[in-house]
């Protein structure tokens, strides 16, 4: 028998690019927090702003983003907004070794990768669904129709989380 990744080469392009995508992002969710409280010896509201400040574009920008998606190649998209979200994470790490780094810059670090994020995620699933069932485009439309899903899901609590469903507000 053979494996579904041998069977189905865009899946096994998803799995990778997922990889490449998520782990970073991962890792930068862990270490921003550290580098304000134990490398900067920041408060609890720093932290709070930080984490404030990686979420707010993506509330404010992912409508605008899946407008893009639907207008431009969303393959040329991503490679230029994954090769644009590698530069602020080696700036951080040049900052960090030359002890340079100070919360503003984190600041900084956090609004525009929640900006990159608002504007790659919705090409991100155009990308996948066209690797994994071999399309090559959005129809018109789809991709502002998945970012207005994507951001009434962050603004709408879910039932797991409060316990039971409520407004949006």
């Amino acid at each position: 028998t053979r494996s579904g990744l041998a069977v189905n080469p865009g899946l096994a392009w998803y799995i990778g690019s997922t990889a490449f995508f998520l782990v970073p992002g991962g890792i930068q969710m862990v270490l921003q927090p550290w580098l304000v409280a134990v490398y900067l010896e920041g408060s609890a509201s720093e932290l709070g702003l930080l984490q404030t400040a990686g979420q707010l574009p993506m509330v404010l920008l992912i409508l605008w983003g899946g407008l893009l998606g639907d207008r431009v190649d969303q393959r040329r998209l991503l490679i230029g907004l994954q090769t644009a979200m590698a530069v602020p994470p080696l700036l951080m790490a040049a900052l960090v070794q030359a002890d340079l780094l100070v919360y503003g810059l984190l600041v900084v670090w956090a609004l525009i990768g929640g900006c990159f994020a608002a504007f790659a995620s919705s090409p991100i699933m155009a990308c996948v669904a066209a690797a994994i069932i071999a399309i090559s485009t959005c129809a018109p439309g789809e991709c502002a129709a998945r970012s207005a899903q994507a951001a009434a899901s962050m603004v709408t609590p879910s039932r797991q989380r409060v316990g039971r469903p409520g407004p949006a507000l």
